[in-house]
């Protein structure tokens, strides 16, 4: 796919009117293919190793997984951090 012709506006406000609309039409036509293939390499770049044969380690992380499993981690020391002050909550009960 080639670069479509740029035009100086000069130039454009001389055309007639009809080849404006050529211009119009081919730059749509060109807008078009540009949009199918920025789809197209999403598609491709959107794959994994399981819907692929790519091998697992080029699988990558996307930054909104790093975050949701950083939540995770630190719900999870909360919680431990908890359990720790229910076992010191006990041990006072039974001391007194």
């Amino acid at each position: 796919m080639k670069e479509p012709p740029q035009y100086e506006r000069e130039a454009l406000e001389n055309m007639p009117v009809g080849e404006l609309v050529e211009v119009i039409v081919r730059q749509q036509e060109w807008a078009q293919q540009i949009y199918e293939e920025i789809e197209r390499l999403k598609a491709v770049n959107n794959r994994s190793s399981k819907d692929s044969s790519k091998p697992p380690s080029s699988d990558l992380i996307k930054r909104s997984e790093k975050i949701d499993e950083s939540k995770e981690e630190e719900e999870g020391k909360k919680k431990q951090g908890d359990k720790s002050d229910i076992k010191e909550k006990r041990e006072k009960d039974l001391i007194e």
